[in-house]
């Protein structure tokens, strides 16, 4: 990334380039896939049943969306609501799969740093998916970061 914003001399003290120059967890957002909401979800009702309130599994969902800790491959450890988020995680990844993991660009824009659509750029919907009975949001229009690069320079 730095290098692509270095090509097109992007200056460092601007606002909105700011990020990719001074990278810290606070510039990471996840996103889920309907396999891993399926998993919690499973797992939630083995230990508290199956008819259990999905409120609470809800909130702890929407909160570890921004507390994703890149260099540890993993939700906070330190907050003890995202212990068994960070336990379906690891069986999750053991399986194969991976999280859209993505950095926040500001105005609904992630660039996303994993799966096939590495590199590109795509929007976060206002709207929801629904799985299992969570509610999670889906990036949708992806479009490569150089090509958002170029839109935003007019060039």
């Amino acid at each position: 990334m730095i290098e692509t914003f270095k090509k097109y001399n992007l200056p460092k003290n601007n606002y909105f380039y700011s990020i990719f120059w001074y990278v810290d967890d606070d510039s990471f957002i996840i996103f889920y896939t309907e396999a891993f909401i399926k998993l919690v979800v499973t797992r939630y009702k083995e230990i508290h049943g199956q008819d259990v309130d999905l409120t609470e599994l809800s909130e702890q969902l929407d909160e570890a969306i921004y507390e994703y800790r890149i260099k540890e491959k993993c939700f906070d450890r330190t907050n003890p609501d995202f212990s068994f988020i960070n336990t379906c995680y690891e069986e999750f990844k053991k399986s194969g799969e991976e999280l859209i993991i993505t950095m926040d660009l500001g105005h609904y824009d992630h660039l996303i740093l994993n799966k096939e659509e590495e590199g590109n750029i795509a929007d976060s919907i206002s709207s929801y998916t629904t799985t299992a009975g969570i509610k999670y949001k889906i990036l949708t229009q992806f479009r490569p970061l150089s090509e958002a690069i170029k839109e935003a320079l007019n060039i």
